[in-house]
């Protein structure tokens, strides 16, 4: 009878311990679906601000521009909706452009002549859901001007850019 009772109790184990297991499995798949929607949603977000910011390129407004702003103080300054408006698809965009000047030893070869390079600093933010700023360094040629030093070639459009 002893027998019975410990085969009883020895398979109520088992299966608590794979109920267990199991429950730990699907916990794991559960954050990692989440996790991934959150990636999801940050790339949608990311995609959205590229896409305004392109549009912004093509069209650059005189009254939005500042200067003598370092990038972190454009940010600051989206975040207190300081700068020009955009509304797109129904969502509300702020958008800040620096005028960083012309470099004469960047340059930039069009139709085989060189030129020198004239660099903008586009900021752009959204504030919902979450507040998202994507900065652009844009170069595009300008009139040659002569360089002191040994020039560096680049290709115009965009430098560089950072997004958080």
């Amino acid at each position: 009878m002893k027998e019975k009772g410990m085969v009883l109790l020895m398979t109520i184990i088992i299966l608590s311990i794979l109920t267990l297991f199991i429950l730990s499995l699907l916990q794991g798949s559960l954050l990692y679906v989440q996790a991934n929607n959150q990636l999801l949603k940050r790339h949608q977000g990311f995609y959205q601000l590229e896409q305004v910011a392109n549009q912004l390129k093509k069209t650059i407004d005189p009254l939005c521009f500042v200067s003598g702003k370092n990038a972190n103080e454009l940010i600051t300054l989206l975040q207190h909706e300081r700068g020009c408006k955009k509304e797109v698809k129904h969502r509300s965009y702020v958008y800040l452009i620096e005028d960083l000047g012309i470099y004469p030893c960047i340059q930039i070869v069009s139709s085989e002549q060189k030129n020198s390079s004239h660099h903008w600093l586009l900021t752009i933010a959204i504030k919902k859901p979450n507040f998202e700023v994507l900065q652009f360094r844009i170069a595009e040629a300008a009139p040659f001007e002569s360089c002191d030093g040994a020039p560096s070639i680049i290709s115009d459009g965009v430098m560089s850019w950072r997004h958080f």
